[in-house]
């Protein structure tokens, strides 16, 4: 059986599981979407999201962040 990479399905069950109901979130589109997929609102911070399909992915998105933040980022979430 060959299962397919439904991106909006992996972040909308994300969202389903993981925010508030009340919490804002903002799916990104078009050339926004470079930056990630969507941003949520946690508390009093907005976190912005990018769903990869492995971790092998991951790797790509750590030249966006300055030197040492990709960490700190991660840490926080």
């Amino acid at each position: 059986m060959k299962i397919n990479w439904w991106e909006r399905s992996v972040e909308y069950a994300f969202a389903l599981r993981h925010v508030k109901k009340e919490a804002l979130i903002a799916p990104l589109s078009g050339p926004e979407e470079r930056a990630g997929d969507a941003v949520f609102q946690i508390n009093e911070s907005l976190i912005l999201i990018k769903f990869k399909r492995s971790d092998v992915e991951l790797n790509s998105e750590q030249s966006k962040f300055a030197i040492g933040k990709y960490e700190e980022a991660h840490a926080a979430i």
